[in-house]
């Protein structure tokens, strides 16, 4: 009887237990994760049509909240280039693109069904179509142009070939200009007048699945090194690296003499199996900061902080400080200082702010705020047609081959200037909310927050009735003020690139840290022709300060246009500014100048 008690007694022991397996503690991080598949605001559907299967949630490790220190592997030397390609590089293979934009469904923003501030109408004013802006050609003479106009030094076409998933990149040291996309590079040195291509896949060793897609470069002026971030496919274990090349001074970078080295989730011991994807760069006074997604057996979101005293001309390994914040996605502010912030959604109503001092000694003097805003939509997938267009005209729903939606509210953009962190977002069309607005396309949206109570300032959205607004980037000049690239389109219009400013002469301006609450100074800098050929777009783009003419910047986009066989991307270089600033480049001397 004694030995059927215990055998009985151990049966539901059993029961209990892969009942509890099966259904998890609904606070735990891992089932917090899997309830991010929200949906949608009050009276949408926001479920995922696209999905081909149940959503599983990675295990996620490291455990959120949780930190600790790693060393790089994998590191040494580009390879020698004898001279810069004539045309883009070619891919390897024919299913690319598939590989660039197979990934898990992201984790979604959980939706706050009862908000704390809500809004009948937003308060910042609907936007007019981009005014055209002439191109000034950055020149040898010093004839000034009118100085308080708006100019494109700049607006170069590297040529055709690129994926529709573009994600432009650019760096500037003096008159040297790197740009990036998916899948090419090109090096300039006379201020983006002239181009010659890298090739991304034989510049360095090939590792795991080799090369993939995602880069992303930085010209860290206050210590002279260019940063180059390369994204390596999975190989037959599923495990990759995020390459972290740099080249120290101005004659490394003209030559494309790159260190590297590689960071992997397995440095932070996650399993086998596990990859990174999406990376993030920024850096504060002395040091840089990387932002990774991790996908495959874990999951979750890491940040790494790396002194960029590490960085010299000998090609090694670097130790760095790891944090995982427990929220998907965060973005950085740009040219921090002493503190490094970053953020990411709570929910659809509100934002974490996260500041990591440069004189914390690790990870765990990491202070956390939360702030409270409008409420935005988050119905997937993101819609944008052109009227008229063809069944694939909707750029802004960046799908996903693995199923689900690659464009989300993962935040890109952020920046601090005169007391004031302002982070940007993509919002969905749709209801922001109960008794909000109503959006008829995609919008950008904005919050500014007081940098010393973390109190939120103002809401001042970028959004139209007629046309979405995304992907929005930002970058500070040497005056502290703010300019960068946006992609618009939809409705009567093509997927086209806009660049904006917001400096002293704008209309409105309060000084450092402004941004205009109604209306936006924006200019276009190029046209489509074409729809895409796939709902596909973005992920990112990227604005520089200038390092030449630095109170002017530097960005980067692409347009769509009639190519060989059909639809052609085509990445942008854009130098812009005010007539003020015109930059004058003596080209007599430009042999000088890089050496």
């Amino acid at each position: 009887m004694n030995r059927r008690l215990v055998l009985f007694g151990l049966g539901v022991g059993l029961v209990v237990l892969l009942i509890l397996l099966s259904n998890p503690d609904p606070n735990s991080p891992t089932s917090m994760i899997a309830r991010q598949q929200n949906l949608g605001a009050p009276g949408s559907s926001n479920l995922d049509p696209d999905a081909s299967g149940p959503f599983v949630v990675p295990l996620m490790t490291p455990v959120p909240g949780s930190g600790g220190t790693a060393t790089t592997g994998g590191s040494g030397a580009s390879n020698p280039i004898v001279e810069l390609s004539s045309v883009p590089p070619r891919l390897p293979h024919a299913g690319q693109p598939e590989t660039e934009n197979d990934r898990q469904i992201d984790p979604l923003t959980p939706i706050d069904l009862n908000p704390v501030i809500k809004t009948t109408a937003p308060t910042a004013s609907e936007v007019n179509p981009p005014s055209n802006a002439p191109i000034l050609p950055a020149s040898s003479s010093r004839a000034p142009a009118a100085p308080n106009d708006f100019y494109y030094y700049q607006a170069k076409d590297l040529g055709g070939g690129g994926s529709m998933i573009g994600e432009t990149s650019h760096a500037s040291n003096g008159l040297v200009v790197l740009e990036t996309w998916n899948w090419g590079a090109a090096l300039s040195k006379d201020g983006g007048k002239t181009w010659g291509f890298l090739n991304p896949y034989t510049l360095f060793p090939s590792s795991y699945g080799g090369f993939c897609c995602d880069q992303v470069v930085y010209y860290d002026q206050s210590h002279d090194i260019t940063f180059w971030i390369l994204q390596y496919s999975p190989n037959a274990s599923n495990n990759n690296a995020i390459r972290l090349a740099w080249a120290n001074g101005i004659g490394r970078l003209s030559n494309a003499n790159f260190c590297y080295t590689d960071f992997t989730p397995q440095q932070l011991g996650s399993p086998s199996g596990t990859n990174y994807d999406q990376p993030k760069f920024a850096r504060s006074d002395n040091n840089l900061y990387l932002e990774m997604t991790q996908y495959g057996a874990a999951g979750g979101s890491i940040v790494i902080r790396v002194a960029i005293s590490a960085f010299t001309t000998a090609c090694g390994g670097v130790g760095y400080q790891w944090y995982a914040p427990g929220l998907f996605s965060p973005g950085f502010t740009q040219r921090g200082y002493s503190d490094m912030y970053f953020a990411a959604h709570v929910s659809n109503s509100t934002l974490r702010v996260f500041d990591w001092p440069e004189s914390a000694a690790n990870w765990t003097g990491i202070i956390s705020h939360d702030v409270s805003h409008t409420a935005y939509p988050a119905n997937y997938p993101f819609r944008c047609p052109r009227t008229g267009g063809n069944a694939t005209s909707d750029w802004c729903q960046r799908r996903s081959f693995g199923g689900g939606w690659a464009h989300s509210d993962r935040i890109f953009t952020g920046w601090q200037a005169g007391g004031v962190l302002t982070f940007v977002w993509d919002a969905s069309q749709g209801n922001n909310g109960v008794g909000g607005s109503t959006f008829a396309y995609p919008y950008t949206h904005v919050v500014r927050i007081n940098q010393g109570t973390f109190t939120l300032i103002n809401e001042p959205i970028k959004w139209s009735s007629s046309f979405a607004i995304q992907y929005a980037t930002a970058a500070l000049s040497d005056r502290l003020h703010v300019a960068g690239t946006v992609m618009w389109g939809g409705g009567s219009y093509f997927e086209n690139c806009a660049t904006y400013i917001a400096d002293d002469l704008s209309p409105g301006y309060t000084g450092i840290g402004f941004f205009p609450s109604g209306g936006w100074e924006w200019y276009n800098a190029l046209n489509s022709n074409i729809d895409p050929s796939d709902t596909l777009s973005g992920d990112y783009f990227a604005t520089r300060r200038n390092d030449y003419a630095p109170y002017t910047w530097g960005g980067s986009c692409y347009a769509l246009l009639n190519g060989i066989g059909g639809v052609s991307m085509h990445p942008f270089y854009l130098w812009f500014g005010r007539g003020r600033d015109t930059p004058v480049i003596e080209t007599l001397f430009l042999p000088l100048v890089i050496k």
